[in-house]
């Protein structure tokens, strides 16, 4: 499976390629109302908005550093969009069971994170489940889904 690799400190992580809709710089983003731990804005994208949360706010507590290669990851499907805040979004790899690792107990992961690491010549790679993280709240915050392209 391709996935697009980032960092969030030193913890690398992986997203399905698939669920990936774009890939941006980091914008200004529109201040939001109060809402989950990690909600950074809302980004202005096609029409509407779409709540954007800072993941490394929500892995380790502090905000993701902003470097040239942070960057907002769009992901989306039927459900709508949500943009994650990530460091080092550089770098794409196919990794499949020939790479996985055993899986660390689901009691000490969170929801949004699957419990089995992947290891290439870079490292351990963690996958998201950014389905997890898009709460009722956060679709309520986005509004109207954006026009397509």
């Amino acid at each position: 499976m391709l996935l697009l690799l980032f960092k969030l400190g030193a913890r690398r992580y992986a997203l399905d390629a698939m669920a990936v809709a774009q890939v941006l710089p980091v914008p200004t983003l529109e201040p939001a109302p109060p809402g989950p731990h990690g909600l950074a804005g809302l980004l202005r994208y096609r029409g509407g908005l779409v709540p954007v949360l800072d993941l490394r706010q929500i892995a380790e507590g502090e905000p993701c550093a902003p470097a040239l290669s942070s960057r907002v990851i769009l992901v989306g499907g039927r459900d709508g969009l949500l943009g994650l805040l990530a460091e080092h979004v550089t770098d794409t790899a196919h990794l499949d069971a020939a790479h996985q690792l055993a899986a660390i107990a689901r009691q000490s992961s969170p929801d949004w994170l699957d419990p089995t690491l992947y290891e290439d010549e870079e490292g351990l790679a963690q996958r998201v489940h950014w389905a997890a993280l898009l709460t009722p709240e956060l679709r309520a915050l986005a509004g109207p889904e954006p026009d397509p392209p």
